[in-house]
């Protein structure tokens, strides 16, 4: 009898993260009424899929919240459950449903993940002893370095992102996201102020001018 990585082994080892949830929970379709039974197979806790099982009533919602959460890494690491890949994903398929997993292992999808991070990332992930190196001043951290970048540093920031590794990608998404969020709030807290200003003193002409350069959804008078 075959074991149930005969054939799969194929597939690419290649780290998996959260912005390729899309593409993991389309090749996990199939097996969606067993997202429970998968989600233990891929290493997450029991507690774990019980909290999902309170928090989510359809199974296609508790498979996104399983799996956003197997790529996040929050499952039990051991050589049994090794990080997020195609193919780690077709062994803890393969329990459930053998050919759904070999469909998996031959999903051109994943091959697309594989050729772009190979062809933009010619050299392996950043050490950490090479991202201090990064660092002039050397009282820098490791998340400094990988966000904003050594201020003594002449050059804005050193870092090659594409050599970063899953999890370092994850520490510069969430600082990018951060500091756009607060350009957005800071952007609408100054467009409130000046709105409030030119309702407040200016002429009904100036009312109109400013509106027509406003954009639609914007469009609210505040008349106090």
């Amino acid at each position: 009898m075959a074991s149930p990585s005969s054939g799969l082994n194929s597939a690419s080892r290649t780290q998996l993260g959260q912005k390729h949830l899309d593409i993991v929970l389309n090749a996990c379709k199939g097996c969606c009424a067993h997202w429970e039974k998968l989600g233990l197979r891929l290493g997450l806790h029991n507690d774990t899929i019980e909290q999902i099982k309170r928090d989510e009533n359809e199974c296609t919602e508790r498979m996104r919240v399983m799996l956003t959460g197997w790529l996040k890494g929050n499952y039990e690491v051991s050589e049994r459950y090794p990080e997020p890949s195609q193919h780690s994903l077709c062994i803890a398929v393969a329990g459930i449903n053998r050919s759904l997993a070999e469909t998996i292992s031959n999903d051109p999808l994943f091959s697309d993940i594989n050729n772009t991070q190979g062809s933009n990332n010619s050299r392996p992930p950043y050490t950490k002893q090479e991202l201090m190196q990064l660092c002039t001043c050397t009282k820098c951290d490791e998340e400094t370095i990988i966000t904003t970048g050594c201020s003594d540093r002449k050059d804005f920031h050193a870092l090659d992102t594409k050599r970063l590794s899953q999890e370092q990608w994850e520490v510069y998404l969430g600082y990018a996201t951060e500091k756009i969020q607060e350009m957005k709030d800071e952007w609408s807290e100054t467009y409130d102020k000046i709105k409030r200003i030119v309702y407040k003193c200016g002429t009904e002409n100036d009312k109109q001018e400013y509106e027509i350069m406003l954009p639609k959804q914007n469009n609210s008078y505040v008349t106090q």
